[in-house]
């Protein structure tokens, strides 16, 4: 799967997705976003790991498309989008509608040289709720002080 640009010490770089299947324990397939790869290295991608394993990540809900998005090419193995949904037919699974975007080791939180590099998405989105609420009231509040100048004059 593509993944867009690649932060490298050589600078940004396209690259892919690295994508395995989960069998939980308790039943069920999920989609795990193992980490990204710079494209001269697709065919390095290392095996999903054999036996129990414990994974912490994000769960997050499947892209989807945009205007810009390419289409899928199956045939190819090219895919665009995290979705599981899509991805089911080609992996031959039934696959939870979410997947895990799995978090980077605590030993090295930015992933630095280690491929695939975990931890691309946020997992504590930014709050910025109130910065929002302020701007837009104060907006109001001179939107309220410029229309009682007008109302005065008239």
């Amino acid at each position: 799967m593509f993944a867009g640009p690649i932060e490298t010490p050589a600078g940004p770089k396209p690259g892919y997705f690295v994508m395995a299947v989960l069998e939980a324990a308790g039943g069920g397939r999920l989609l795990v976003h193992r980490g990204v790869l710079p494209m001269e290295m697709k065919n390095a991608a290392p095996a999903p790991p054999v036996g129990e394993v414990t994974l912490r990540g994000l769960m997050r809900a499947p892209e989807r498309a945009g205007w810009f998005t390419p289409g899928d090419d199956p045939a190819r193995g090219s895919y665009f989008l995290r979705d599981p949904q899509a991805l089911a037919p080609a992996l031959g699974k039934d696959l939870s509608p979410f997947f895990l975007d799995e978090e980077a080791a605590s030993g090295d939180p930015s992933g630095a040289e280690e491929w695939p590099r975990k931890g691309v998405g946020a997992l504590a989105p930014p709050n910025n709720h109130l910065s929002y609420a302020l701007t837009w009231f104060g907006l109001a509040i001179a939107l309220l002080a410029v229309f009682a100048l007008r109302a005065r004059r008239a």
